[in-house]
């Protein structure tokens, strides 16, 4: 009698945040390099805050948010040619951290990669990724 075969394993996946910034690239190549090592797969999530948005209504303004996302998404398809991991990209409009924590569930996530923010608003504020540690389902990871 033949043994049964064995119940596959589900991919782990990890979720990271791209917006084109020096630090969303390196938190990026961290989740490649985590991947690479676990077998995972990786999610490369373009979020585009709301409220840029509904400010950005002017056809400029529109063409160039859609015109960032398409640049990211070119990037992040030479780097699933070059390289040995599953990585797929989305984009989405709303909050960037609560997006976030959102695919993240909806992914069945195994951590949420992030780059730190640099910007000023952010220190004062909260930044995304201090508000995805507090709401994530699954760890997350905040690279420099």
């Amino acid at each position: 009698m033949a043994a049964p075969n064995p119940v596959p394993i589900d991919r782990r996946t990890l979720l990271v945040g791209v917006d084109g910034s020096d630090t969303s690239w390196r938190a990026l190549f961290y989740a490649l390099g985590q991947a690479r090592r676990d077998s995972s797969a990786v999610i490369a999530v373009n979020v585009v805050p709301i409220t840029v948005a509904t400010t950005s209504a002017t056809v400029a303004g529109c063409a160039a948010l859609v015109d960032a996302a398409q640049g990211i998404e070119s990037e992040i398809a030479e780097l699933r040619a070059q390289s040995d991991v599953d990585i797929r990209f989305e984009t989405t409009v709303g909050d960037p951290a609560g997006s976030l924590v959102r695919l993240a569930g909806e992914h069945h996530a195994d951590g949420i990669v992030i780059g730190a923010s640099t910007t000023l608003a952010h220190r004062i504020f909260g930044s995304i990724a201090g508000r995805a540690v507090r709401n994530s389902p699954c760890p997350v990871t905040v690279v420099p």
